[in-house]
């Protein structure tokens, strides 16, 4: 495994950090973040869980942060009339609930197979404070986390449902490159069309239709459990538009 130093903050970038445009690989998310709490690991309590398994309900006290090993989670959260409103997705190397003193405002539940580092707050937080380059290394994966909440602000308030779908799938391709440390252009979909739809803000019968409309012009080809991308130029040009 290769280790990764704490001390060089444009190294912590480099790896975190993955072109959309670039067939570089990376090293995979999940692995630079063990690399990184290799100090605290035998505080890890390492859980496995089936598909549809509640990891976390937000009327629960925040005792833990939460690393996905592998595999992928919904966050969501209950509304005041009883819906649920699907806040974002976790992938493999996404570290849930690391917040300072705060309380996880939503619910983690697995969407397919998933194995989990649960990791107790107080001893992530102790050691993050202790050093510096953990502080800056914790801001950047904040930032990160902060930029998929802005982009999914700018679809619901700005875009055509067309628009909302292509740069979602931008989205998921990009975060899936940062769990694996590589782009492809085949992009996996394990969430079920309704999630996709009430993250968008969409009917469930308009996501399919765009998705539909997608592969009948070509752009995309619709496989088991996702989409392989056959327009490449198609999809850049909507990445260049909204910067995701």
């Amino acid at each position: 495994m290769e280790k990764i130093c704490l001390n060089n903050k444009k190294n912590i970038n480099n790896h975190l950090i993955i072109n959309s445009h670039s067939s570089d690989e990376k090293i995979p998310k999940f692995q630079i973040l063990m690399n990184f709490f290799e100090p605290i690991k035998d505080f890890f309590i390492k859980v496995s869980m089936k598909r549809r398994q509640i990891v976390y309900l937000e009327t629960e006290d925040s005792i833990y942060s939460y690393l996905i090993k592998n595999g992928v989670v919904r966050l969501s959260r209950t509304l005041m009339d009883g819906r649920r409103q699907i806040m974002d997705f976790g992938f493999p190397g996404d570290l849930l609930g690391y917040n300072y003193d705060v309380d996880q405002k939503y619910s983690i539940e697995s969407i397919t197979k998933v194995i989990i580092y649960k990791i107790p707050r107080k001893n992530l937080i102790s050691y993050i404070k202790k050093d510096n380059n953990m502080i800056f290394f914790m801001h950047k994966l904040t930032i990160i986390d902060l930029e998929y909440s802005y982009n999914n602000i700018i679809r619901l308030k700005n875009q055509s449902a067309l628009e909302r779908i292509v740069t979602f799938l931008i989205e998921i391709q990009q975060r899936w490159a940062l769990s694996y440390g590589k782009i492809s252009n085949t992009v996996l979909l394990p969430m079920p069309r309704q999630d996709i739809a009430d993250y968008l803000g969409l009917s469930f019968e308009t996501v399919s239709r765009m998705i539909n409309k997608l592969q009948n012009e070509n752009h995309i080809f619709i496989i088991k459990n996702g989409i392989q991308i056959r327009d490449i130029n198609f999809f850049n040009k909507y990445n260049l538009i909204f910067k995701y």
